[in-house]
């Protein structure tokens, strides 16, 4: 498992692209677009990675925020999309999938 460093964009910032400081998200996994083998759904056109948030294992277990800069595996990219997985038994959030572009 990895760690990332994840910025939301700021509320409070007087100029557009200033960030809040980040916070380190623990047990999540980053996979680079060039790594992710061929899936039945499609990605978004620009993604460049996908970071995974478990509901149960990663802290802070909650999505980012579109527009969040992420930095993780050498790699800084923006939440581009996020993409809640429910357990299809309990209807709880079972993990997060975050395009990042």
């Amino acid at each position: 498992m990895q760690t990332a460093k994840v910025s939301a964009p700021s509320t409070t910032g007087r100029y557009d692209g200033d960030f809040e400081a980040p916070v380190t998200y623990s047990h999540v996994l980053m996979q680079p677009i060039t790594s992710k083998t061929a899936t039945s759904w499609a990605l978004e056109p620009g993604t460049t990675g996908v970071l995974y948030i478990d509901a149960v294992h990663s802290s802070p277990a909650v999505a980012p925020a579109e527009g969040s800069r992420v930095t993780c595996a050498g790699i800084t990219a923006t939440v581009g999309t996020v993409k809640v997985l429910n357990d299809p038994r309990t209807g709880a959030v079972h993990h997060w999938e975050v395009g990042l572009r």
